[in-house]
């Protein structure tokens, strides 16, 4: 069972802010490549769910 403690994850949270400070280029490429993550997932689900519902629709109406 994994029981984490507060202090230790601050300092860790500490110690990668000041790692991801110190080199800004790949903090730049961790931020854009979680955004451009983020918006693709949200896309192919608008787009899944949008099929979806019309299929839905077309079935029972």
């Amino acid at each position: 069972m994994l029981i984490l403690k507060p202090g230790l994850f601050l300092q860790d949270l500490r110690v990668t802010l000041r790692w991801l400070a110190r080199a800004k280029g790949l903090a730049v490429k961790f931020v854009l490549t979680l955004a451009l993550g983020n918006g693709a997932s949200a896309a192919i689900f608008s787009v899944v769910r949008g099929v979806l519902l019309m299929y839905s629709r077309l079935l029972v109406g």
